[in-house]
């Protein structure tokens, strides 16, 4: 399927990225395993990098090791995607969930990263994708259909 992504507008939808202390959240729901792998494989293109307790760590060999440590240890990978950092938890393996500084979204260039890494998670894994304020998945701001190809921006 080709990627239909419009480019929104930083001047329509910069107030998704007001700055308030909070961060805002990626959720990809009803995930299982292989949409993690599909997702990790999607990230390796950019430089990630491991955390295991705040700490560098290496990528364990398979993922369900990552969800296996996450009983004792909190592991997060950090991906820069041309400057912009997306941190992703394994908190759960039924839900992504992908934290965004909004601290980094200051013009249409870093709004257009946003766009572009949310439809290319949504098209690698064929799942909605939405950005959200932080903990309120039902307050979203973007929201990226695959089956349209489409990205919409949810708060006029």
């Amino acid at each position: 399927m080709k990627l239909n992504q419009p480019k929104l507008n930083w001047e329509e939808c910069h107030a998704a990225f007001h700055v308030d202390g909070s961060l805002r959240d990626i959720y990809v729901y009803n995930t299982v395993r292989s949409d993690w792998e599909k997702l990790l494989g999607y990230l390796s293109q950019y430089s990630i990098s491991w955390f295991r307790d705040g700490e560098p760590c290496d990528f364990p060999d398979q993922i369900s090791e990552v969800f296996a440590e996450r009983s004792e240890h909190s592991i997060v990978a950090k991906t820069s995607v041309n400057g912009i950092i997306f941190i992703c938890h394994f908190f759960t393996l039924q839900e992504i969930e992908i934290d965004l500084d909004p601290v980094e979204i200051s013009n249409q260039h870093e709004l257009d990263v946003v766009v572009s890494t949310l439809a290319g998670i949504g098209s690698t894994l064929g799942k909605r994708v939405v950005l959200t304020e932080e903990s309120s998945p039902e307050d979203v701001w973007f929201d990226y259909d695959p089956e349209a190809g489409a990205l919409g921006f949810c708060k006029l």
